[in-house]
């Protein structure tokens, strides 16, 4: 079953009255339960086209299907729900609240949903944070942990509301290597276990080695897609 897919979909920006196509005319299917890593050079379009999968933007131009939802003409308040209810974020800078603990942080999403009370967020929290390897610093805030444990709790909280679609952008960028390499084995491990689609953009070989598909862009359009 396609959880995503993309029809003719093209983005235009306007910089000083010019046009730039940051994507043109992409066409992409994407299975439930895929590892997909995209790639190409800065400027390839890479990061525009998460975003318009993750309902972060609008096309100019194309259908976005997502879970069977046709999102390209959904409003702002209607895209929000969509991302609450199906796509959890993992960026490169994590994007946390600094003034707020590891567990507060991974709460912090599900202070939109009314489907649990207080104590069940904590609970859920709390073994989201166990289940990324950070049981014993839940009650320490960002600035007092590594890079690594940072994009744990950045994980935890992309779980938060049971995604089905994870999108990670350059998730790896701000770490060393070994500390990306378990990154990203927790993110593959969480696609096998929970069966969530996984879609990283990446400049790392490595990661993309262990994707089960390579997209790759060059000026907004894609020019490979190959399956293992």
């Amino acid at each position: 079953m396609n959880i995503i897919e993309l029809v003719n979909v093209s983005k235009i920006y306007k910089l000083d009255n010019v046009e730039v196509k940051a994507i043109s005319n992409i066409n992409l299917k994407i299975k439930n339960g895929e590892t997909v890593a995209i790639m190409g050079p800065s400027g390839s379009g890479k990061s525009t086209l998460l975003h318009i999968i993750g309902c972060l933007d609008k096309p100019s131009s194309g259908k976005v299907i997502i879970d069977s939802k046709d999102v390209s003409k959904l409003n702002e308040n209607q895209l929000a729900e969509i991302r609450r209810q199906k796509i959890g974020f993992v960026f490169q800078f994590f994007y946390l609240i600094p003034s707020l603990n590891a567990l507060r942080n991974v709460m912090f999403p599900m202070l939109f949903t009314n489907n649990l009370n207080k104590e069940e967020k904590e609970k859920k929290a709390i073994e989201l944070l166990e289940l990324v390897g950070l049981k014993n610093r839940i009650y320490h805030r960002p600035a007092e942990m590594s890079g690594g444990e940072r994009q744990r709790i950045a994980i935890a909280r992309a779980l938060a509301n049971d995604p089905q679609i994870i999108l990670a952008d350059e998730p790896t960028g701000n770490l060393d290597t070994e500390k990306g390499k378990a990154i990203i084995d927790l993110l593959l491990n969480l696609n096998k276990e929970k069966n969530i689609t996984l879609i990283i953009v990446t400049h790392d070989s490595y990661i993309a080695s262990h994707a089960k598909r390579i997209i790759k862009l060059k000026d907004g359009k894609i020019i490979s897609d190959s399956k293992k």
